[in-house]
């Protein structure tokens, strides 16, 4: 545990940066040895005792450092005059995707919590000057960098480069347009809680606070930009989910009434668990394999005021 985590004083607080882009560097840890990113997120925002508060915000660390992987590998092997440890690496990489996205945060900012980030970690600690410097290097020499480390395909495509190949050979007019679409950022979507209000309410809402959509379901709404769960109104009570739209599909087709039984196998993390009880006043048993991942299904419905 980082001396960061002992700090918190409650579950309701939201962690410091630092110890969020720590717990999204150790996920990626996990990844690059064999983990799926879901299970490795678990991992470490167990490790790092991550508050719910704070889940959103590492997931999104993590998930745009695993999709801009490729491009900071390359500009790390450029950085890097010695091989860093591997969780090292991994923090610096994490770094390394916030820089590449100008204007989310400050610069001065994912350079100091990063620094922080290792400083609060005993194995780290020796090492924060190396990672303050090479992420501070990028910076200074950001177009070079990229242009270089762009000519290599798996830093151009963010794949890796057996599958490149693979793609070229096989789909020799498209390879291109399929990378391209698998780096797409998905669509947000949000599953308005029915027991809190109706979807056309929630999107006039959405407008009003700068978050344009459009209405795609019953109480469905996708956004026209992804954006941090916690600028979404009333998110924190409960007034909606992030949930695709297909997954929203399932729930309805139960066709569940109030007072019937319901088994919910393989609940984590808990979308259809919630929709579930959102729809009806069944008596639902949630089970799972994994112990930390249920408590997820605990979290959502705490938050969404749900039993």
């Amino acid at each position: 545990m980082t001396e960061s985590a002992a700090k918190l004083s409650g579950p309701a607080l939201r962690a410091p940066l630092s110890l969020e882009l720590r717990a999204a560097a150790a996920a990626l840890e996990f990844v690059r040895a064999g983990s799926a990113l879901p299970a490795a997120l678990v991992q470490a925002s167990t490790r790092f005792q991550v508050p719910a508060a704070s889940r959103a915000a590492t997931h999104e660390l993590a998930y745009r450092s695993v999709r801009r992987l490729g491009l900071c590998q390359g500009l790390a092997d450029q950085l890097n005059a010695r091989k860093p440890s591997t969780a090292l690496a991994a923090v610096q990489l994490v770094g390394l995707a916030q820089l590449l996205e100008p204007g989310r945060r400050h610069e001065a900012v994912i350079v100091d919590q990063c620094v922080d980030a290792a400083r609060q970690d005993h194995e780290l600690r020796p090492a924060a000057s190396f990672l303050n410097a090479t992420l501070r290097r990028f910076l200074r020499e950001r177009d070079t960098l990229l242009e270089t480390a762009l000519k290599a395909p798996q830093a151009r495509w963010n794949h890796p480069g057996w599958w490149i190949e693979r793609l070229r050979q096989e789909q020799r007019r498209e390879w291109q347009q399929i990378l391209e679409a698998d780096n797409a950022l998905p669509p947000m979507t949000l599953r308005v809680n029915r027991r809190q209000g109706e979807a056309d309410d929630y999107l006039q809402e959405l407008i009003a606070a700068g978050l344009p959509g459009r209405r795609i379901g019953p109480q469905a709404i996708r956004l026209d930009a992804p954006c941090d769960v916690a600028t979404l109104p009333g998110f924190s009570r409960g007034r909606v989910t992030v949930q695709d739209l297909a997954a929203q599909l399932a729930a309805p087709l139960l066709d569940v009434q109030d007072g019937q039984r319901v088994l919910d196998a393989c609940a984590a993390p808990g979308g259809k668990t919630t929709h579930l009880l959102e729809l009806a006043d069944c008596e639902l048993t949630a089970i799972d394999s994994d112990p930390q991942r249920l408590e997820r299904v605990h979290e959502n419905l705490d938050r969404l005021g749900l039993r």
